[in-house]
């Protein structure tokens, strides 16, 4: 079962983030978890960049996350190719993966600028992009977001 409401991210976050040159900085951050040959992945994670660049004021740190059989250069490449407007890394040991407790791709865990888990969203359906988007809403108001219970459709990470 993936991380709930109020829980406190995992710690690997703060050690993964600066290896990027990122820092949390009491901001916002979203984690998208997908692979690159996940064809819901390859659909629905280039609409979810348009939702973050559609909320750019909550100046937020996003990163996608590549698993599976992902390497450093496809991750990045795969984004590339995608157009998105945040960086993919590869989970190539599955640390942030396990941390997370992600069971399908794609997932998004939108965190809080305290740390917390706000919400974590597993697969796809129609409505996600709305859903993320009154949820980095909420986020950025510092109130609470609506609660779904979703579990769309997605692959093994």
């Amino acid at each position: 079962m993936p991380l709930q409401s109020a829980t406190p991210a995992p710690a690997v976050l703060d050690d993964v983030l600066p290896q990027l040159g990122l820092s949390r900085d009491n901001r916002p951050v979203a984690l998208v978890f997908l692979r690159s040959d996940c064809p819901w992945c390859a659909s629905e994670v280039p609409r979810l960049s348009d939702v973050f660049a559609r909320h750019q004021k909550l100046d937020l740190r996003v990163l996608g996350i590549a698993g599976g059989s992902d390497s450093a250069e496809s991750a990045a490449r795969w984004g590339e190719e995608k157009a998105l407007n945040f960086p993919v890394v590869a989970d190539q040991s599955g640390e942030l993966r396990l941390a997370f407790a992600i069971e399908r791709v794609p997932s998004i865990v939108v965190i809080n600028g305290a740390g917390l888990v706000e919400r974590t969203f597993e697969g796809v359906t129609e409505q996600l992009s709305g859903i993320l988007a009154q949820t980095l809403s909420s986020v950025a108001n510092n109130s609470t977001p609506p609660v779904y219970n979703m579990i769309g459709n997605g692959c093994a990470p």
